[in-house]
């Protein structure tokens, strides 16, 4: 039972599912890794590679939702900005991709991996 919500064997569990291609299973991993992490404030890393997962498949719409979501349940939200800003970067967003990283060092303003 501890290990239901262990978010991080759910997270490589999924991110391992989609590597070989079962996108569809990773996705269904991801929300029970959701369900089980009992609100865990750790769920924001699965939120986080979820919207990763969706940008890579191509919906972007969705993984900006999750990306906000991992911002918003993140206790120490800069890497999910990083990684939200890297993608809108990707997508040639240059405004919101700087947003968002002034959003990471504004909200960990001490945190040396962003500079």
């Amino acid at each position: 039972e501890a290990c239901r919500s262990h978010v991080a064997l759910w997270q490589a569990w999924a991110l391992m599912e989609a590597e070989l291609g079962n996108v569809k299973q990773a996705r269904e991993i991801f929300q029970q890794g959701i369900w089980d992490s009992g609100g865990s404030e750790k769920a924001h890393m699965i939120w986080q590679a979820w919207g990763l997962l969706e940008a890579k498949c191509g919906d972007m719409a969705l993984a900006r939702r999750y990306l906000r979501q991992a911002v918003d349940s993140a206790s120490r939200p800069a890497g999910s900005y990083i990684a939200w800003s890297r993608l809108e970067e990707q997508e040639g967003d240059i405004a919101v991709a700087r947003s968002l990283f002034e959003a990471a060092v504004e909200a960990e303003p001490f945190n040396n991996g962003l500079w």
